[in-house]
């Protein structure tokens, strides 16, 4: 792991912890008439980004591992976004580090066989959070909600009927 630190522009810097390349173990043989040899495929881009945007804000994005076989379906994952630099703890950054290596090691190549249960709901916890999903989480619920208010209202109105029709 190592740490960079992007701080070219005034209240835009970056923070970011990110995790070496590792070999897939996936070796392919070139044999082309201008080129001979082997190539080894590896996995990279896994980061753990501290971002302060120009408004003052805070976000925290982390990265999975990528190779050319094997990578997660989402891009990346938004832990928190617009926070206030006040905000931004020693628990906090503790609690993102935690969830970047939880991340890390099951987006890895290695790590993706290991992984229990719980880490397979940790992780589709922080993506059902992640504020681009949350609109969709939201809309849903939504549509639920209207879906279910149908079938609830047209019970009123059968059991209505029907005691309507008892009395009648």
């Amino acid at each position: 792991m190592f740490l960079s630190v992007h701080d070219e522009t005034e209240n835009e810097e970056t923070v970011q912890l990110s995790a070496g390349i590792n070999k897939t173990g996936i070796v392919e043989i070139i044999d082309k008439p201008d080129a001979k040899g082997w190539k080894t495929e590896l996995e990279k881009g896994a980061a753990l980004v501290a971002s302060l945007a120009s408004d003052g804000t805070v976000g925290f994005i982390i990265y999975p591992y990528k190779s050319e076989r094997y990578s997660r379906n989402e891009g990346n994952i938004i832990l928190y976004h617009n926070l206030s630099p006040d905000n931004v703890t020693s628990k906090l950054v503790k609690s993102c580090i935690s969830k970047y290596l939880l991340y890390v090691r099951n987006s890895s190549i290695y790590g993706v066989y290991s992984s229990s249960f719980l880490d397979f709901i940790r992780i589709n916890m922080m993506i059902a959070v992640d504020i681009r999903n949350r609109k969709k989480i939201y809309r849903t619920a939504y549509g639920m909600l209207a879906e279910w208010s149908k079938i609830i209202g047209a019970g009123i109105a059968g059991y209505i009927v029907a005691v309507l029709t008892r009395v009648l």
